[in-house]
């Protein structure tokens, strides 16, 4: 599940003070080191939300190569599954090849949130034009 989905699809939860950690592995962070492993829980939520980007405006899929290059780069992070950076990018030097590999296994929801996302960006683009 890539950040997108998962800040999508979760909640993090705080227990209340003294309770147990729960013994199964469904709500626990997956590793004893997290500092939170003790204190919070993640819980599906029953209805996904949109989540909400904040920061710089997505580059454009259609812009110069730089921007081409950052808008593959940002959906590599929200969409691709990782845990660390330096499972984004691995062997491909090129951010825009590593998206092209990923896409087919993305599920149709992801690739539609991408498609609607790039949409967005360039008619933000044409208006300010």
């Amino acid at each position: 599940m890539g950040l997108y989905a998962f800040v999508a699809k979760t909640k993090k939860v705080s227990r209340p003070h003294g309770s147990r950690v729960p013994s199964q592995k469904s709500g626990r962070f997956t590793s004893n080191q997290h500092p939170q492993h003790h204190s919070h829980v993640l819980i599906v939520r029953a209805a996904p939300v949109v989540p909400v980007l904040l920061g710089p405006r997505i580059p454009r899929r259609n812009g110069s190569d730089a921007e081409r290059d950052r808008w593959a780069r940002d959906m590599c992070i929200l969409f691709k599954p990782w845990r660390s950076p330096s499972e984004l990018l691995s062997d491909a030097a090129d951010w825009y090849l590593r998206l092209q590999h990923i896409l087919p296994l993305l599920e149709s929801n992801d690739r539609t949130v991408i498609e609607n996302m790039s949409l967005m960006a360039e008619g933000k683009h044409a208006r300010d034009a």
